[in-house]
């Protein structure tokens, strides 16, 4: 029993680092009033991230930068009817894009610094229906993104760059040690690491239509850090050294290839719709495996792997723009994004939805109303899936 008990714990602990797509990323003012349908739109400096091809529209040296502001909430329910819900959090993912045309007509070049799988995460009550689950789960993700951008001819822009990303992760549950006669342990998991991919993008421009195509590759992040556990009963104290136990663990963030396709149409020179899927090919991520440095067999700590069997995330985005003036932009958007969690592994830790969101957005421009002012912008997500 006793074995068992921590072995469980631990093992269901390190599967949650595994889990992003925090904060429900969003890259830029302009691209959140369109519900980041812009793969053929592209003509500002975020254009970086959603399809690089778009560099080589952009005339002149733009600097382009902000943050979003994200509260996440989720509702627990149980199997008796009981309920509970995460402690208030706010997070702030930034977005920074500087681009040139360095003088010339065919050739752009860009860097951008985003968060692409945004920063963010839960926190549960520590006395909670979900303690033993999970009381805390955060991950962060800051990329830098050089980029450039060539117009081999009038209709056709191609792109790509360089990502380089670093992450970091945070998971923490309590350990039921009812067993032993004692209150709960406490678990945590935290670490750091980074890696490197790249993207690219083509975008074809016609008189009204464009049509975008774009790549991300996926980016494996070997995580370096901690495992703790604290408050440990005597019995398991002979085993693990004393009251506490640490650890140093290493295991592998797999962030997913995307493909992004799709149409914008100008219907009037001042109103523009935008039409995107996106492919999220989370089915390459089907475990989760951890190495200790410090195993200690007799209280079931090993190394060890967490199946996750992950799906591909379909999503699909509309947005639109309108510039009554050339002062003033008024831009709405709708999103649809699969889960890629399967329904036999969702817990409180794990947890994920069928999110849908509108998006709407009044902003005060330059002339050209592409590069704001000021901004109000508001993104609404409605969960159709959880638990």
């Amino acid at each position: 029993m006793t074995t068992r008990v921590f072995f469980i714990a631990v093992l269901a602990l390190l599967s949650l680092p595994a889990r992003s797509m925090a904060g429900g990323p969003v890259h830029g003012a302009r691209t959140a009033g369109m519900g980041t349908a812009f793969v053929a739109v592209a003509d500002d400096p975020s254009a970086i991230l959603f399809n690089p091809a778009g560099l080589a529209s952009i005339r002149g040296t733009k600097i382009y930068g902000g943050l979003s502001v994200f509260t996440i909430n989720s509702d627990y329910l149980d199997k008796t009817g009981r309920t509970e819900e995460t402690d208030f959090n706010v997070f702030f993912p930034p977005h920074l894009y500087i681009t040139t045309d360095l003088g010339r007509d065919n050739l752009a070049l860009g860097l951008g610094v985003y968060a692409p799988f945004g920063i963010g995460g839960r926190s549960w009550p520590q006395n909670g229906l979900t303690k033993f689950t999970s009381t805390r789960s955060e991950i962060a993700t800051l990329s830098v993104n050089p980029t450039f951008a060539i117009k081999p001819t009038p209709y056709l822009m191609v792109g790509a760059g360089l990502d380089y990303m670093k992450a970091y992760s945070l998971a923490e549950k309590m350990v039921d040690q009812s067993v032993f006669g004692m209150g709960d342990g406490k678990l945590r998991l935290l670490g750091d690491g980074d890696g490197f991919g790249f993207n690219a993008g083509a975008l074809v421009r016609l008189k009204r239509l464009s049509i975008g195509l774009a790549y991300r590759s996926e980016i494996e992040v070997d995580i370096d850090g901690q495992l703790e556990i604290e408050a440990i009963p005597p019995a398991m104290q002979g085993a693990l050294g004393g009251s506490e136990f640490s650890t140093e663990a290493r295991t592998m963030l797999a962030f997913p290839e995307i493909w992004s396709f799709g149409p914008a149409y100008a219907l009037k020179k001042n109103i523009t719709i935008a039409v995107d899927y996106e492919l999220v090919k989370w089915s390459g991520v089907n475990q989760t495996e951890v190495d200790l440095a410090r195993e200690v067999p007799s209280a079931g700590i090993t190394d060890g792997t967490t199946t996750l069997n992950w799906k591909d995330s379909n999503q699909i985005k509309a947005g639109f723009e309108y510039r009554p003036t050339s002062t003033l932009a008024i831009r709405g958007g709708y999103a649809f994004i699969a889960t890629f969690v399967p329904e036999h592994i969702l817990d409180a830790g794990n947890a994920d939805s069928n999110p849908t969101s509108t998006t709407s957005a009044l902003v005060l421009a330059t002339p050209s109303a592409r590069e704001p002012l000021w901004t109000y912008s508001t993104t609404r997500a409605f969960s159709k899936r959880g638990r």
